[in-house]
């Protein structure tokens, strides 16, 4: 009987244990507050603080999304992991437990609802600060830099369409891929994005 009984036991905590993995959301509010270390790994942000203060100012707008099959801090973190770690849409469908066309949808969402609320902090500023502010090795070898160009893909699921497949297809990369232009000024600050 007490055998029988342990067994019992061991299979109702093998069960506990599946039953949580199902029922914990993945990447949740609770997943990364005060794991600064996770922030960083996961978005690129410094510390909790700045990526809890970002979702709040956010958080609004991230509500009007609509999306019910994530809620609002997973959607955001579903944007930033697939900038940071270029995961493909297929790779945050598991991680996320969503389907692959859903990851598409709130990323392109998201994307779109970040530049709304954050364009205002991507300015370009005027060629006598900029002179000014130069440090100091820019000072000696490049005098006249005001900007450092760059260009960046982002990776993107296979579009349905044709054209659209073909347009964003980069044979750079070979994989289909959102393109970027960005300008940032020798003291570091980001003062150009192009639209993909």
């Amino acid at each position: 009987m007490k055998l029988e009984y342990d067994k019992l036991e061991k299979e109702l905590e093998v069960i506990r244990k599946k039953q949580l993995l199902h029922t914990t959301k993945p990447f949740s509010e609770v997943e990364f507050h005060h794991k600064d270390e996770k922030v960083r790994f996961y978005t690129g942000l410094t510390n909790w603080e700045i990526l809890s203060s970002l979702f709040e100012f956010l958080r609004p707008r991230l509500l009007g999304l609509g999306h019910s099959s994530l809620d609002p801090f997973q959607q955001l973190m579903l944007a930033l992991i697939r900038l940071r770690l270029g995961s493909s849409g297929i790779e945050l469908g598991y991680q996320f437990r969503i389907h692959p066309s859903t990851v598409s949808w709130i990323f392109s969402d998201v994307i779109e609802m970040l530049y709304v609320r954050l364009r205002f902090l991507i300015v370009w500023p005027e060629r006598e600060v900029l002179r000014k502010t130069l440090p100091i090795q820019f000072r000696k070898n490049y005098p006249k830099c005001v900007a450092i160009i760059d260009c960046f893909e982002i990776f993107i699921d296979k579009p349905n369409d044709q054209l659209a497949r073909s347009v964003t297809y980069s044979s750079y990369k070979h994989h289909n891929t959102v393109k970027y232009l960005i300008s940032v000024t020798p003291q570091g600050t980001v003062s150009f994005i192009s639209q993909g």
